[in-house]
């Protein structure tokens, strides 16, 4: 039990250089007991957990403790949980992505071989019809020859 004629000082007042932050918390999480308890928290004397024998705040700080770590586990594993879950829908993506892009490149080849199988119909056509204009500007020629 603590009483008033301790040495710890539970109204401390906060750095002003703290904002709203008590000053035990504003350092790299680095914490002594001591800070801890001569820190700025108040609690007032009449408080009834000035009550509590020794052993009694021991098992709260170990329960309490017990509980930050089964929390801090329970974190790791849902953080590893969610980072399986990321990683097989980003995998999920890459093959929709791929799949996607064999769709797309197998529609240009096509495409390409449609337009090339035009031109060379087209070319072809047109060589034919420059062979069907020579043989009739000949035959023309002939018969105007033949009368003219």
């Amino acid at each position: 039990m603590v009483d008033s004629t301790s040495n710890i000082n539970f109204m401390q007042k906060p750095p002003a250089n703290a904002g709203d932050l008590p000053s035990v918390v504003s350092d790299d999480s680095a914490y002594r007991l001591v800070d801890l308890v001569n820190s700025d928290f108040k609690m007032p004397e009449t408080d009834k957990d000035f009550e509590l024998s020794h052993e009694q705040v021991i098992k709260v700080c170990k329960i309490l403790l017990y509980k930050l770590n089964l929390n801090s586990k329970k974190n790791a594993y849902e953080r590893g949980e969610l980072a399986s879950m990321i990683n097989d829908r980003v995998g999920q993506i890459e093959d929709l992505t791929k799949s996607s892009l064999e769709e797309v490149n197998t529609f240009l080849h096509t495409v390409h071989q449609d337009v090339e199988n035009f031109l060379i119909k087209h070319k072809k056509e047109h060589a034919d019809l420059n062979m069907r204009m020579l043989k009739l500007t000949e035959d023309v020629g002939s018969l105007v020859g033949q009368y003219g």
